[in-house]
């Protein structure tokens, strides 16, 4: 994640990563407001709901301005 804040001057901010392993999904939400902390979530690899569950946390951290 520090890459991706660290190319923000010429991407634009980061609003999360998805990564796939082989056992697990995860999903990485710098949280700008906190110096940089980053909220991490792992999914299971055989779950189908990621993107509706990844809009509903980033709208849940909208809302509180994170």
């Amino acid at each position: 994640m520090n890459l991706r804040c660290d190319m923000q001057y010429k991407l634009g901010k980061p609003l999360y990563s998805f990564t796939l392993y082989e056992k697990v999904k995860r999903i990485t939400i710098p949280l700008f407001n906190s110096d940089y902390q980053i909220l991490m979530i792992s999914l299971d690899i055989d779950g189908k709901n990621e993107y509706f569950i990844l809009e509903r946390i980033l709208t849940l951290l909208k809302k509180v301005n994170l």
